[in-house]
């Protein structure tokens, strides 16, 4: 999984044109030593680590960061708030209209900023800025089919596996309902991938081809061998940044 960092916003906050004449220090951490710190300044806090929500067929990571700004008065407060508001609008359009952070990362950040004055070590006001990063993926599993032309690919879940008996029913000279049998018997196995263009791309081919394809299916109980068409191809996201795919084959009895 690939995680924010806080040097990563670091990095993306220096890109920002801010429209003071004073230059503004960027920290990727909380500063320690306030009697060191220039104004204005800005500093990046990662206050959680990492968090890991295991489930299945997904796993998500997160972090989250606090934005420092710290703007010095020095006359009456209410006289520097246009400059404040305006740091605050730059640095929160910066991060949120970025696209350096990755498809496989979705960032928010929240609409408004915490901002409150302090009179230590100076008087100065101190504005928060909340940003959450999380990155979801797949769960690895024990599930595989092997695919003409890809090879082995994993599934996000067990296959479902449905045996299908049409029965044909006559009613006889006494007007009694009878059965006469088993008339055709088809076998489906419904596949979930996690969707790729190749996967796409092939299944569609085999679909559209209508020709057999020998494929291998295996389970933790073992490996099975089957030829079958390709009947149905369906995509949905199932997560921001990812989207899944089921794909259905009609066992060709042999």
């Amino acid at each position: 999984m690939t995680l924010l960092t806080a040097e990563q916003i670091k990095a993306i906050l220096e890109t920002a044109t801010f429209p003071i004449t004073e230059g503004i220090e960027i920290n990727a951490a909380l500063m320690q030593n306030e009697e060191r710190r220039k104004y204005p300044s800005i500093d990046v806090q990662n206050i959680t680590g990492e968090e890991n929500v295991r489930g299945f067929p997904t796993s998500t990571t997160g972090q989250t960061f606090l934005i420092h700004l710290f703007y010095r008065y020095r006359s009456f407060g209410e006289q520097h708030e246009p400059d404040i508001k305006t740091i605050e609008d730059t640095i929160y359009d910066t991060i949120f209209n970025d696209t350096n952070f990755g498809t496989d990362n979705n960032i928010q950040v929240t609409q408004n900023w915490d901002r409150k004055s302090e009179t230590f070590p100076v008087h100065r006001s101190h504005s928060i800025l909340t940003v959450s990063s999380e990155d979801t993926d797949f769960v690895t599993n024990n599930y595989t089919v092997t695919i003409p032309s890809l090879g082995e690919v994993e599934l996000i879940a067990k296959p479902v596996d449905v045996d299908n008996d049409n029965v044909e029913d006559i009613i006889d000279d006494q007007v009694i309902l009878q059965t006469e049998g088993i008339v055709k018997s088809k076998r489906t196995i419904v596949l979930e991938f996690a969707s790729t263009s190749a996967l796409i791309s092939t299944f569609r081919g085999f679909k559209d081809g209508r020709t057999s394809q020998e494929f291998t299916i295996t389970q933790p109980t073992g490996a099975e061998t089957l030829n079958a068409f390709v009947t149905n191809i369906a995509t949905s996201e199932v997560i921001v940044t990812k989207e899944s795919m089921t794909v259905q084959l009609d066992v060709v009895n042999l």
